[in-house]
C-alpha cells in the first residue's frame, strides 16, 4: 500500500506520485532530487498500482502553487504529461 505523502515543495498537500511510463528516465518524473527541488530519490522504490484513485497531474495541477508547478514542469527533461497523483492509498505490488 502506497499512502499519500506530505509534500512540503507543493505547500503541504499530502499525495503520492505515479507515472505511465514503464521504466522512465529519472529527469522524465520532475522530483528526483535534482536542483534540490525535493531531497529524496524518487526512483529509490517502484510498484505498480493495483487498485486506486489516480488523476493526471494536469487535472490537479491548477490548485496548486503557481510558481513550485512551474518549477516541476520546467525541470529539464520533465515530461508532466505522463505523472499521476492520488491523494487516497493505493494498493501495489513491487516491480
Amino acid at each position: 500500500m502506497v499512502r499519500p505523502w506530505r509534500q512540503p515543495f507543493l505547500g503541504g498537500v499530502e499525495l503520492s506520485w505515479w507515472t505511465i511510463e514503464g521504466r522512465p528516465p529519472a529527469a522524465a518524473l520532475g522530483m528526483t532530487g535534482r536542483g534540490g527541488l525535493v531531497k529524496c530519490d524518487r526512483m529509490a522504490h517502484r510498484f505498480a498500482a493495483i487498485e486506486g484513485d489516480m488523476v493526471p497531474w494536469v487535472e490537479v495541477r491548477a490548485s496548486l502553487p503557481r510558481e513550485r508547478v512551474m518549477q516541476l514542469e520546467a525541470a529539464r527533461g520533465a515530461r508532466p504529461a505522463t505523472w499521476w497523483v492520488s491523494f487516497a492509498p493505493v494498493t501495489v505490488e513491487a516491480t
